[in-house]
C-alpha cells in the first residue's frame, strides 16, 4: 500500500539525471529489510537515511529540513502525514490518488501528480526544483498557504460533522438482511 518498494527505481532515476540528493526514510514497515537490501549501494554512499519512526515532537524538526516530499502510496483514506508535510511546505511529488492526491494537491501548483510507478517523470519534477530554487521556493509556500487554509482541524472537524449530518438525514434503506448462515 504505501509503495516503498518504488523508491530503489526512482533513486535510480535521480541518479540517471545527475541529481544530488540525500533521501531520509522516516517510519517503519514490513518492507524495511527488502528495502533496505534494493538501497544498499545509496545507503553506503550515505545519499539514504532510515530514521525509524518518528514520535509526534520529532516529526516538525524532520519536515523543517524537507525540500521534497515523496508520496508513493498506492491508496490512501486521509493521507495525514502528507498534510503535515505539506504544511510544513514540504513540496509532495506523488502518485495521483482518484479522489485523494488529486484533491489534495494542485498538480504544479502545490506539488506535482504522476501516474502509479512512472519514477522518470517523478525525478524529472525533482530535477525541474533541483535547478528551478526559486520554483521550489514559490511551489513551497503555495503548498503551505493552501494546505493551511484547506486543512485546519476546524473545517476538518466541520466536514466529517456534516458527512454524519448527511448520513443521519438519509432515509433508512430498504432491504432484508442475510442471515449469518
Amino acid at each position: 500500500q504505501k509503495g516503498v518498494m518504488h523508491l530503489p527505481n526512482l533513486v535510480e532515476e535521480l541518479d540517471n539525471f545527475n541529481i544530488p540528493f540525500h533521501l531520509s526514510i522516516a517510519g517503519k514497515g514490513a518492507d524495511k529489510k527488502k528495502l533496505e537490501k534494493a538501497l544498499d549501494s545509496w545507503i553506503k554512499k550515505e545519499q539514504i537515511s532510515f530514521l525509524g519512526a518518528l514520535n509526534p515532537t520529532q516529526v516538525p524538526e524532520f519536515l523543517e529540513k524537507i525540500d521534497v516530499y515523496i508520496f508513493p502510496s498506492h491508496f490512501e483514506g486521509c493521507p495525514n502525514a502528507l498534510l503535515e508535510a505539506m504544511m510544513a511546505g514540504c513540496v509532495p511529488i506523488s502518485w495521483k490518488i482518484k479522489g485523494i492526491t488529486d484533491y489534495v494537491i494542485k498538480d504544479g501548483e502545490t506539488g506535482f501528480l504522476h501516474a502509479v510507478g512512472d519514477c522518470e517523470h517523478m525525478a524529472e519534477s525533482i530535477l525541474k526544483l533541483n535547478k528551478d530554487r526559486k520554483l521550489l521556493r514559490k511551489i513551497s509556500q503555495n503548498t503551505s498557504e493552501n494546505a493551511r487554509n484547506r486543512f485546519t482541524p476546524g473545517l476538518s472537524a466541520a466536514s466529517y460533522a456534516k458527512v454524519l449530518v448527511d448520513v443521519l438525514n438519509q432515509p433508512p434503506l430498504d432491504f432484508e438482511p442475510l442471515s449469518w448462515s
